[in-house]
């Protein structure tokens, strides 16, 4: 049977003490630890109960950022860089309103920004397919073009931090393109994971998850065969942690316009879910791997950022920031139930 060597395991513990809410009567609170069923991390589910965010007023912070707004047109190409000839002989690369131009800031040998639209500020729920799918095009079209001109860059990421909570320093929306010649930090990990499990188990993990997750039917929210989404079962957010995996796919390189579109179909649900719990923050991740990999395929995550109430509390703290131990409220189950409204039910799906 696919997907027999994908291992769910969890261990249920419980804190005892007595509770002044209940006349200190005694009371015991279970926490369940899980593994990773690739890395192996532990991730400690808590089922704490707390007020979801209100709808946060984002009017005064998008009118004073619109001002000498870099990304904005008018100012994209007088402050932008450009691309050297080898890369970008245009100097920049533009696919429909999204425009690729090198990170003034690089965080690789070959960084780059896609700006992904003419508008300053698009509300999370408000971002189109076409918008999505020629943001990826491009970003995609920026590593194509490096990987022809170094053959070392073999590992590609497209990244969203999509206002504040998220990192991201611009409130217009972009996305981050890297390139690299060596798989750094948890990307590395999963890397390396998927291959011992490749040759351990004679498949592709990422192919055992989907049809263990379709299987079990406890976290998979659905898919058309090209793009399978689920929530994760180690979530790597206090929230939640949404993935998706595009079947088959070992590279960013490879994908084609149509899987961009599945992709972007998908995406504009969860955001659409997102916007509806009042969350308007999120990082993403696509991940590639190396062209021809027998033993990876591109998948993406998206985790919700937010702050606490009254005082801005963070969503991370020193267990995740300092420990990298993972700890979220919510259980990836109730969410996935959450979630598959949004992909079953027409009257919630986003208008295109």
């Amino acid at each position: 049977m696919s997907g027999v060597s994908v291992e769910f395991r969890r261990i249920v513990k419980s804190s005892v003490f007595l509770d002044p809410r209940r006349g200190f009567e005694r009371v015991s609170l279970p926490i369940e630890v899980r593994f990773d069923p690739l890395t192996g991390r532990e991730c400690m589910l808590v089922d704490f109960r707390f007020r979801p965010p209100e709808k946060a007023d984002l009017s005064d912070v998008i009118e004073e950022t619109a001002k000498g707004c870099p990304f904005c047109p008018g100012n994209a190409e007088k402050v932008t860089p450009m691309f050297t000839e080898e890369i970008a002989p245009e100097g920049r690369i533009r696919v429909g309103e999204a425009l690729v131009v090198p990170n003034i800031m690089p965080y690789a040998e070959y960084s780059a920004i896609t700006i992904m639209t003419r508008r300053h500020f698009v509300e999370i729920s408000g971002f189109t397919e076409e918008t999505l799918v020629d943001a990826f095009t491009a970003s995609q079209t920026y590593l194509k073009r490096v990987a022809e001109h170094d053959v070392n860059q073999k590992y590609h990421f497209i990244n969203w931090n999509y206002m504040p909570p998220s990192g991201g320093s611009i409130i217009h929306p972009h996305l981050q393109v890297l390139s690299y010649d060596t798989p750094l930090g948890y990307y590395g990990e999963r890397l390396r994971a998927s291959e011992r499990y490749y040759e351990e188990h004679g498949g592709v993990f990422w192919n055992d998850l989907v049809e263990r997750e379709r299987e079990l039917g406890e976290r998979y929210i659905g898919g058309d065969g090209g793009v399978h989404w689920m929530t994760a079962f180690t979530p790597r957010s206090y929230f939640f942690e949404v993935t998706a995996v595009f079947h088959g796919k070992p590279s960013i390189l490879s994908l084609s316009r149509d899987d961009f579109k599945r992709f972007s179909r998908g995406l504009r649900m969860v955001l659409r879910y997102m916007g509806d719990q009042n969350i308007y923050s999120f990082n993403l991740s696509i991940q590639s791997g190396p062209p021809g990999t027998e033993h990876f395929w591109v998948n993406a995550s998206i985790i919700p950022r937010f702050t606490f109430p009254p005082v801005s509390t963070a969503d991370a703290a020193s267990l995740r920031m300092l420990n990298d131990t993972l700890f979220c409220y919510r259980k990836p189950e109730e969410v996935c139930r959450e979630l598959k409204e949004y992909f079953n039910d027409k009257n919630k799906q986003p208008n295109s």
